[in-house]
């Protein structure tokens, strides 16, 4: 079990920090671009500092007290956009800090 704790942890980052957005009231999508501009808004609502921002790959990178968000912003297949958020680096520096630009997202995404 205690082999297996450093995964579970990794995936409860992964998991809690993942959104996929889809039809809204059954006859709008987010778009691509909606969604990448709120995660740019995030960045700056929480303080980090965009690092990287690769638009056709759909990758963005922040960084704020040495912890890096990268974010991925793609279309799938049936029209939705999935937008998953991981942290890596010194997360215990800010604990919170994945939570909170998730949050930030979300207010810039309207919920």
């Amino acid at each position: 079990m205690a082999r297996s704790l450093p995964l579970l942890l990794f995936l409860a980052v992964v998991v809690t920090g993942c959104a996929t957005l889809g039809p809204q009231g059954g006859t709008q999508t987010v778009s691509v671009d909606r969604s990448w501009f709120a995660v740019v808004d995030a960045f700056a609502d929480e303080g980090l500092r965009v690092i990287h921002e690769d638009r056709a790959a759909g990758l963005i990178e922040g960084e704020f007290k040495e912890i890096i968000v990268s974010v991925r912003v793609e279309e799938q297949d049936d029209g939705n956009v999935r937008v998953d958020f991981v942290a890596l680096g010194e997360r215990q520096k800010d604990p919170g800090l994945l939570q909170r630009v998730v949050r930030a997202y979300d207010r810039q995404m309207g919920r």
